[in-house]
């Protein structure tokens, strides 16, 4: 079985301590939707031949660490990071994506708002 997944986040979160990287894998959402999918389909994760998670992962990557981040997730947790900035973040996902999307399609229209400020410039 052969598994592309693309989602706004990545299996893992990043976060930064003591100017290191901390990798922690994510809890809830979408990684405990799939295990329940795949058992659905009488398999588990480690029966998934093949696959590839891609996303944002977590926090914005300084330029200079985005080939290291890169290596340890595609190694470690079989991702491939979306690296994206803050202000892009902010104003397509956290802006755009849900407040106006996210209310649209889970039928509450009377709460999506439609600002000119969530598109990127």
């Amino acid at each position: 079985m052969r598994l592309l997944i693309v989602s706004n986040r990545l299996p893992v979160s990043l976060k930064k301590e003591k100017g290191e990287f901390v990798f922690e894998k994510s809890a809830g959402g979408l990684v405990s939707g799939l295990s329940d999918f795949l058992e659905g389909l009488g398999k588990t994760e480690e029966e998934v031949d093949e696959y590839i998670w891609m996303g944002w992962p977590g926090m914005t990557i300084e330029k200079e660490d985005e080939e290291y981040v890169k290596k340890t997730v595609q190694n470690e947790y079989n991702a491939s990071p979306v690296f994206l900035s803050q202000k892009l973040m902010d104003k397509v996902y956290l802006g755009f994506c849900n407040k106006t999307i996210w209310p649209l399609f889970h039928y509450f229209p009377n709460y999506a708002s439609f600002d000119n400020e969530f598109w990127y410039k």
